[in-house]
């Protein structure tokens, strides 16, 4: 969090007085977003934020706490710090809040996470942000993205706790990532914690997020984390988890519709199993419909033969681009 402080004490000297003014002092919170493009990953496992209790977040991230159910707020007005630590044996009436957690000892453990634990009145979600800032010449049309949630305490909450992603253009009104990034824990028996933590893990692994209009270079998405009540509003003996090991890969955008171009020799036709392209003059590249490039063949014959799975796939040479199913 960058703080200005903005002070100022006007004087006025009248009839040899001295009239003083307020000193005013503002606080305001600007977040430094992290950079990614289509030729690179972005990683964040958050060892690096050490074991306070109020560890700043590392750069792009922002967290908050609300108290509505399941309710995303704004990565403006979120902080950049956490509230509380946690780890080994949490208690059954840990106190609520943004907690930077930790596997083993909360003050010792090397091995950190970020999450949030609710009570009966606060802390109904907490929400962990992500700014992404595309500072590559391509524009990008999905993310393949990565991460584990952590237990690190049970609750019985009949309702259990979720982690669900969302995605938002401008970090105000955010759009649900969908059920593949959404992980729900059911209800424990009690509210123990563990020794050792994290009780359990379950992993998001390379889920795509299909974005509904290419970001182009210089602009930014924004990524939310929501914890809360898996359903209803009642948020008392609740779960503790955070999450863990962020991996994002920005796909390129490609276009999917067929151009007429300068190779008006070109051929594109599948057959079982593979995708035959003739006539090409210039490398062919096979993409996933989500932006994945699966392969490059720069030494083009008459006839490429390209051995594929089943499903749709864009094929492009030079500036020739199109969309086929293979079988």
């Amino acid at each position: 969090m960058i703080t200005t402080p903005f002070s100022k004490i006007l004087s006025s000297f009248c009839c040899g007085l001295t009239v003083i003014f307020s000193l005013f002092i503002f606080s305001v919170t600007v977040h430094a977003q992290a950079l990614i493009d289509v030729s690179t990953s972005y990683v964040q496992d958050f060892d690096a934020i050490g074991t306070s209790n109020t560890a700043t977040l590392p750069n792009g991230w922002a967290a908050d706490n609300t108290e509505g159910v399941r309710a995303v707020g704004s990565y403006a007005n979120a902080g950049n710090t956490t509230t509380r630590n946690g780890g080994d044996n949490m208690s059954g009436t840990a106190h609520n809040g943004i907690y930077n957690f930790g596997a083993g000892d909360p003050d010792k453990a090397t091995e950190r996470a970020l999450g949030g634990l609710a009570s009966t009145d606060n802390s109904k979600s907490v929400n962990l942000y992500l700014q992404l800032q595309n500072t590559g010449a391509d524009p990008i049309g999905s993310f393949k993205i990565s991460y584990d949630v952590e237990k690190y305490r049970n609750g019985s909450n009949s309702s259990g706790f979720s982690v669900s992603l969302y995605y938002s253009t401008d970090g105000e009104h955010w759009t649900v990532a969908g059920d593949k990034f959404m992980t729900v824990f059911p209800a424990d028996a009690d509210n123990s914690g563990f020794s050792p933590t994290p009780g359990s893990i379950s992993s998001v692994s390379n889920e795509v997020l299909s974005l509904p209009s290419a970001l182009a270079s210089n602009q930014s998405i924004f990524l939310a984390w929501n914890y809360s009540v898996s359903s209803k509003s009642v948020t008392t003996n609740a779960q503790a988890l955070g999450i863990d090991n962020v991996a994002i890969q920005a796909l390129q955008a490609v276009a999917t519709d067929l151009k007429t171009a300068k190779q008006s020799t070109i051929s594109v036709v599948s057959t079982k199993g593979r995708i035959r392209v003739t006539g090409a003059i210039e490398p062919v590249e096979i993409y996933s419909v989500s932006g994945l490039k699966m392969t490059t063949i720069n030494n083009v014959a008459s006839t490429v033969d390209i051995p594929i799975a089943s499903g749709f796939y864009v094929v492009k040479s030079g500036d020739d681009v199109c969309k086929v199913l293979v079988q």
